[in-house]
């Protein structure tokens, strides 16, 4: 089976020898194979490296949002045990204004299991 033979000839402007080179139609369909693939590959790389910084990107959002949550949340613990503290207090002087007052038995404590103690 034969391959067509090409020629390819490089003229130098400065009137040196020029150069022949002999080429095959099957080292030509190599080097077009080639060329698409580290084109397709190249493609690929940028394809995935473009990707993955769409993911950095939602990710650093995920985790301010996650960090401000978590602020959101100790200000909220931090709240209600301010509430609690104060609820206390208020128990305590409604005891004490109860025995001032000669009530035998005051009202109980409000226990509220779903407050943090």
């Amino acid at each position: 089976m034969g391959f067509k033979r090409h020629t390819i000839l490089l003229v130098p402007h400065g009137g040196t020898r020029f150069r022949k080179l002999h080429i095959t139609s099957r080292q030509i369909a190599l080097l077009a194979i080639a060329a698409l693939g580290l084109t397709g590959a190249a493609g690929f790389a940028s394809w995935h490296y473009l990707s993955g910084r769409g993911t950095s990107a939602q990710l650093a959002e995920m985790q301010e949002l996650n960090d401000h949550l978590r602020a959101s949340n100790q200000a909220f613990e931090e709240n209600a045990r301010a509430l609690q503290r104060e609820l206390t207090i208020y128990e305590d002087r409604t005891e004490q204004l109860a025995i001032i007052a000669g009530i035998e038995e005051a009202t109980a404590p409000l226990d509220d299991p779903g407050l943090p103690a």
